[in-house]
């Protein structure tokens, strides 16, 4: 838990624009959220008391405007965020991919000297943190986690048909769809609706983003 609300008042800490409400007396900072949730998810409500109503109980001066969206409207809301060049203050991304258009114009800030300064960068794992992994070149966001599912599943004989072997290497793989398409196999197959399952398998990691 304690990770998870400092993420957040990392992410806080370097807003490039807030507002204030109410009068003199009683000002309270605004921050905008785009966050990425499956609200019929089990853990969705517990996440929310983990990360949004305890970073808010801690800092009372402090208003959390929260937009919550999932899968392909989220996407779409992002590609419009970054197509304006202004996104909301805190917000989910991946560290490639469909974040690709956040990463190439700089839209998010980079985040390591305030984990430094903070006294948590060491506390993840290298991958986490390694700038060369995400597409901006610098720590734009902060992983809750990493998860690998690149998996492929080949069918032997299909391969001995053609005269070829189990690839060792991406190269190696391209290298045999030529000859796989000439004898009128499919080269790839998945059973994707989304468009994230292709993505996810054969690009990124899966991370959440401030």
């Amino acid at each position: 838990m304690k990770k998870m609300v400092t993420a957040v008042m990392v992410a806080a800490a370097v807003l490039g624009s807030v507002y204030a409400l109410g009068d003199k007396k009683s000002k309270q900072t605004v921050i905008t959220v785009l966050d990425y949730q499956d609200a019929t998810a089990p853990n969705s409500f517990e996440d929310n008391k983990l990360i949004w109503e305890a970073f808010e109980a801690a800092h009372p001066d402090i208003k959390i405007e929260r937009e919550v969206l999932f899968n392909e409207p989220f996407h779409q809301k992002t590609a419009a965020y970054a197509a304006s060049g202004k996104m909301p203050d805190v917000f989910y991304m991946w560290p490639a991919g469909r974040s690709s258009a956040i990463h190439e114009k700089k839209l998010a800030k980079d985040l390591t000297p305030f984990m430094k300064k903070d006294g948590i960068y060491n506390d993840y794992s290298k991958a986490c943190v390694d700038p060369a992994a995400q597409a901006s070149g610098y720590v734009a966001e902060i992983p809750f986690g990493l998860t690998v599912s690149h998996m492929l599943y080949v069918n032997k004989a299909v391969l001995e048909d053609c005269g070829l072997s189990i690839p060792k290497t991406y190269d190696e793989l391209k290298a045999q769809v030529p000859v796989l398409k000439a004898k009128g196999y499919e080269t790839i197959l998945m059973a994707n609706m989304d468009d994230w399952v292709m993505q996810l398998s054969l690009q990124t990691s899966h991370s959440l983003m401030l």
